[in-house]
């Protein structure tokens, strides 16, 4: 599978091609794989927000750079499809807080 590069203020970013992660827990195991496949949608999303709020794509060095990446922390959602379990990226050295979209 090949990156995708998106082109933002001159910054590239990087987007993944998640079918894989996403398909095979439910192919798989069928509706008890949803919890995994959601689970890898929201943290690519995530990874894509806080390449778009740091204007770089993970390691890329450029002048445009608000921050850098600082990590996960590990958060557990509980639906009715089950546990969700998060890695939300953490950034550090940024102008402006970061915290995700998508988990508002």
């Amino acid at each position: 599978m090949e990156d995708q590069v998106i082109e933002e203020d001159g910054a590239k970013l990087y987007d993944i091609n998640l079918s894989q992660n996403i398909l095979n827990p439910i192919l798989e195991t069928g509706l008890e794989g949803l919890p995994e496949a959601i689970s890898s949608l929201i943290n690519h999303t995530m990874l894509v927000e806080r390449s778009q709020h740091l204007r770089a794509s993970p390691y890329q060095r450029n002048s445009l750079r608000n921050g850098h990446a600082n990590g996960f922390k590990n958060r557990c959602i509980e639906s009715r499809l089950g546990a969700i379990e998060l890695k939300v990226p953490q950034v550090r050295n940024s102008d402006i807080p970061f915290y995700p979209n998508t988990l508002e």
